[in-house]
């Protein structure tokens, strides 16, 4: 399949309709929560700030297998103003940089025009230099993104991609994203044209996936994300949340938390002079409102401590040179071999799907639809896909 075909790919084949309709079946019980009536975290050079909302459309129409930040009520337009006002107020003082969202900062169904221009102006009124928020590729626009320029005065204004992989076959089959690779290189275009920057959210540790394969994964996605103009990248650790399909797939034995140790191999893996541009995102533990329970990474090393504070360090200070010396610790090497299949990964996505499904829609829904699903997922394993997952580990570089 080649990359256009996939650039208007949403959920809507028979196949993808089975898995929203696995992801809405492992949600189900997940409950409504009033969202307070703000919630901020403050670092030394930037700030987080939370306003309420009805919550993320895409997780809400059966996307995402990992995701899971609750099922809001919706508040009123001036609730969501007032969150950000309050927490503007509340830091000891204004950063120079700044994260303001909710889900996705550009999609009218979240965050209405007027509500948005009225926290765009005031975090025009305040010191920082750069305002971050999250958006799906799919609502990125040159006219959105340019209103938002218009309102910021003069501010910087990054846009934070969900785009998880590079690899358009493990977004869909191994986290329930329809969107393709022409979309993301469309919505960096329009942003980049309207004057904004983008980044690229990537997880290490995609669903479904071996430890090794997910490592490679994002090794290849980070080089992917400079390549299609992304101004910086974001890593994050898969953290297995309950209420979502992926906890399913986890209490059924085909998927297992990623450790800390793939983030840092992956760091290492990154040319040094990149890792300046390179973010980390949820290496500890966020209690957001309506947070579920989550599964910690595993630390498989013989000095978990060292892991922890050297994933600090380069969270801090931009340097990855304490991770590599960490690397070679038999206890880690030894779990790459365990999690390491051989299997190929269309196979076991089927079979993860075929049991998963007769325990969250019953037997005859695989039985009536499993051979279409199989036919499609067997049909955009590419021969570059394949090529891809199965190029192996990469060495891990000793930088001097």
């Amino acid at each position: 399949m080649s990359e256009a075909s996939w650039s208007g790919m949403e959920l809507g084949t028979e196949a993808s309709r089975f898995l929203r309709k696995l992801t809405f079946a492992a949600r189900k019980g997940r409950r409504k929560f009033s969202p307070p009536q703000y919630w901020f975290e403050e670092g030394k050079d930037f700030a987080s700030i939370w306003f309420p909302s009805a919550g993320c459309a895409w997780d809400l129409t059966g996307h995402c297998f990992a995701c899971n930040y609750g099922h809001p009520s919706r508040p009123h337009p001036d609730a969501m103003v007032e969150a950000v006002a309050l927490g503007l107020a509340a830091l000891q003082s204004v950063p120079s940089a700044l994260w303001i969202g909710s889900f996705n900062f550009l999609d009218q169904r979240e965050v209405p025009l007027s509500v948005r221009r009225r926290i765009l102006a005031l975090v025009a009124a305040t010191e920082c230099d750069v305002l971050f928020s999250e958006s799906h590729p799919t609502t990125v626009t040159r006219e959105a993104v340019a209103d938002c320029i218009a309102y910021l005065r003069g501010k910087r204004f990054v846009i934070q991609l969900g785009v998880e992989t590079t690899n358009d076959f493990v977004r869909k089959w191994g986290f329930g994203k329809g969107f393709g690779t022409v979309e993301v290189r469309r919505a960096v275009a329009d942003a980049t044209s309207a004057g904004a920057s983008c980044c690229f959210n990537i997880m290490v540790g995609m669903p479904l996936l071996s430890e090794a394969e997910a490592i490679h994964e994002a090794i290849v996605s980070v080089g992917e994300a400079f390549e299609m103009g992304a101004e910086s990248v974001t890593l994050f650790p898969c953290r297995i949340k309950e209420n979502t399909l992926l906890y399913a797939l986890h209490r059924g034995g085909y998927a297992e938390p990623t450790s800390l140790l793939a983030l840092a191999t992956v760091i290492s893996a990154i040319d040094p002079s990149l890792w300046p541009r390179i973010n980390l995102a949820w290496v500890t533990p966020k209690v957001h409102p309506g947070h579920p329970a989550a599964l910690e990474p595993p630390v498989p090393h013989r000095d978990p401590t060292a892991v922890r504070s050297a994933l600090a360090h380069f969270e801090a200070t931009g340097d990855g040179t304490a991770l590599i010396a960490l690397l070679g610790d038999p206890t880690y090497q030894e779990w790459l071999q365990r999690t390491t299949s051989t299997i190929s990964l269309p196979d076991r996505m089927l079979a993860a799907l075929a049991d998963i499904s007769d325990s969250l829609l019953g037997g005859d829904w695989w039985r009536d639809y499993g051979r279409s699903v199989e036919a499609e997922l067997r049909c955009e394993w590419t021969a570059s896909t394949s090529a891809r997952m199965t190029a192996g580990l990469p060495q891990i570089p000793t930088y001097r």
